[in-house]
């Protein structure tokens, strides 16, 4: 099941909403998050939290109003990231319970979070400028009345950037993770600071020869 919103979504993000509420449909019922080392849900949470794919995601979402295609059907396509957000906060909650436990669980869904957010604001940001951009005359009511909104729910999406963003550098620091899970996370906040949208670089544990 797919949400409305998705309706005209292209195939890997119609694919990745599809997996996420069926995820979602098994997880609601547990106790606790599935971990990786779950033999039976491990391997479909391996797959929403890749983060190569959510930059497929993105890219397949940003295509058409990065090419100056616009409509509110296209801006509907960012349910797909709404639907993720229980999933984070959820890996959020069991890491701050348990942290030695979540911690890669609740890295790589703080890696995809990033790379969504950075792809919010540019959609919303390209959205912008194509609405304003179209003649009057060729604009639904729908639009029109949205014309004055898409400013201030950039400004909204903005804002919580900076919030996640000061909230990253700070756990980089003072968070209970590994000496690795520290690095990445700065390096999340950078990227968040950044506003790109490609996949940021995943430190390795270093093998000594």
């Amino acid at each position: 099941m797919v949400l409305s919103g998705l309706a005209f979504a292209g195939d890997n993000i119609r694919q990745f909403s599809s997996e996420l509420l069926l995820f979602e449909s098994k997880q609601v019922v547990q106790s606790e998050p599935f971990r990786y080392s779950d033999p039976e849900h491990g391997p479909a949470l391996r797959k929403l939290l890749d983060v190569n794919r959510a930059v497929t995601v993105v890219n397949e979402l940003l295509e058409p109003i990065i090419e100056g295609e616009f409509g509110l059907d296209t801006l509907n396509q960012l349910d797909a990231f709404k639907q993720f957000v229980p999933l984070a906060k959820r890996y959020k909650n069991a890491f701050s319970s348990r942290p030695a436990d979540f911690e890669a669980e609740y890295l790589d869904a703080l890696t995809v979070m990033v790379v969504f957010l950075n792809a919010q604001r540019r959609f919303i940001q390209h959205s912008a400028e194509q609405i304003t951009k179209m003649p009057v005359d060729t604009l639904t009511e729908e639009e029109k009345a949205f014309m004055p909104l898409i400013r201030g729910i950039l400004d909204v999406v903005e804002a919580g950037v900076k919030l996640m963003e000061r909230e990253l550098f700070k756990q980089a620091v003072s968070g209970p993770f590994s000496s690795l899970g520290h690095a990445r996370v700065y390096i999340l906040a950078q990227h968040l600071k950044s506003g790109s949208i490609s996949a940021p670089p995943v430190l390795q544990p270093m093998v000594k020869p």
